[in-house]
């Protein structure tokens, strides 16, 4: 028999069953302002909800600035509360599992008694919570806290008590189980990238021959490599190792007719990403001709997090410069293919050894640096083959890699529906069981 449903008069809610209530959470919570004493500091988080700040800290390697001193006009926390951060309307409010305090920024609300907070915990995570909280809040954007007065205005369904332990409970052990599948699709996904890394690694240091005869490159990073590949380094290869100028940031325009490459333009493929960058005019200056780049060229990031990122240009329909923070290696044609390179210096050796060459407090490497790189080249013909292998394998690769990534997507999208369906009552899940009861 379907149950009877009633319009709650709340967009963002529809249909509800008709013995919800459907109240003002001026009702379902008080504004909590006890104030700290020694209470331990918490960290509001939109991933881990509020934790000890010492905890999230060691988790998550994000040192926090503690408040040293002053803690007396921190706000109290309970266990079971729930604390409105300054992006809540992003991705709703805060459950806390804890006693302990958090800044006056913050606002604490303490649940009544007839609102679950379990119940409550999943109700305001909730996507159409979310989109509600948002149409209320959308004048607070922009690092402006959302208030109790503005939380008052939103209405939020309320079943009986029973019912409120249910779906908690229905929604503790089926976002759990979905969770644990994301876990594992994600899993999945980081052993498929170390897989695709010890591929390449394998490829530019080994060959493709398990038989051939093997020597020791006398390179640390390199290790033995087989007998007739060349160790050189890379200037021996190259016609030019060099850098963009200096300042050239200053010169981007919306309607330049030349591309301008930066870091973020290296692709995660390999590929530059010509099309997606800045604008700047063309110039006829040495320094033009110096940073202009030509089909072929590798580039390398020397500065910033991104530094030893790497990406082959392979051409656009406009002339293309160099950022000054990116390198440009010019390979010769009879003696290094470019895609050949790329995977040598973006191979886990080759990244290893970048690491360790970085100097600076800054971090960076230094055209020196990259041009005394020692790599083991094959003929050239080998050197195709190696290539031809690895793009191969990063289909393979990118395949299985994007499979795993809808699956993800998928079951979010589905945790998302389930918690959205149970908490606005559009399914009944009083008679729930899980799965292993139901067998007993």
């Amino acid at each position: 028999m379907d149950r009877p449903m009633k319009h709650s008069d709340q967009a963002w809610l529809g249909y509800l069953p008709d013995d919800w209530q459907v109240l003002s959470a001026r009702r379902l919570f008080t504004n909590r302002r006890e104030h700290a004493g020694d209470a331990q500091q918490l960290a509001v988080t939109q991933k881990a909800g509020v934790v000890p700040q010492d905890e999230y800290i060691k988790a998550s390697g994000n040192n926090l600035a503690r408040a040293l001193k002053g803690t007396e006009s921190f706000r109290r926390v309970r266990q079971g509360d729930f604390v409105i951060s300054l992006r809540s309307f992003e991705g709703g409010i805060e459950f806390s599992q804890f006693d302990g305090c958090v800044s006056p920024a913050y606002t604490v609300l303490a649940p009544v008694a007839a609102a679950d907070p379990r119940f409550l915990r999943h109700l305001l995570k909730s996507a159409p919570f979310v989109s509600a909280l948002q149409s209320q809040t959308d004048s607070l954007r922009d690092g402006k806290a959302i208030g109790f007065e503005q939380l008052s205005r939103v209405r939020l369904p309320l079943p009986r008590t029973d019912e409120q332990r249910a779906i908690a409970r229905f929604l503790d052990y089926e976002t759990a189980r979905i969770d644990a599948l994301i876990a594992k699709q994600e899993r999945l996904i980081e052993l498929l990238k170390e897989k695709r890394q010890a591929v390449i690694s394998h490829a530019v240091t080994k060959g493709l021959n398990p038989d051939a005869p093997v020597k020791d490159s006398g390179v640390e990073w390199l290790g033995a490599v087989p007998a007739h590949w060349d160790v050189l380094p890379v200037k021996r290869v190259v016609t030019s190792v060099t850098s963009g100028p200096r300042g050239w940031s200053e010169h981007i325009v919306d309607d330049g007719d030349a591309a301008f490459i930066q870091s973020g333009d290296l692709g995660s493929r390999g590929v530059v990403e010509a099309d997606k960058a800045n604008r700047i005019n063309s110039e006829s200056s040495v320094e033009a001709a110096r940073a202009l780049l030509q089909q072929g060229d590798l580039l390398v990031c020397i500065t910033g997090a991104k530094t030893g990122n790497a990406a082959v240009f392979v051409g656009c329909d406009r002339p293309a410069y160099l950022n000054q923070h990116l390198a440009r290696l010019r390979p010769m044609a009879e003696k290094a293919n470019a895609k050949f390179l790329l995977a040598v210096l973006t191979s886990s050796p080759g990244q290893a050894h970048f690491t360790l060459s970085q100097y600076g407090l800054k971090q960076g490497l230094g055209l020196e640096q990259i041009e005394n790189v020692a790599v083991a080249f094959p003929p050239m013909a080998e050197q195709l083959d190696i290539v031809a292998y690895l793009d191969d394998q990063e289909s393979i690769f990118e395949r299985l890699v994007r499979a795993s990534d809808e699956q993800v997507a998928l079951l979010r999208e589905r945790r998302t529906a389930l918690i959205s369906a149970a908490v606005t009552g559009k399914i009944d899940v009083r008679n729930w069981q899980p799965a292993e009861e139901q067998a007993a």
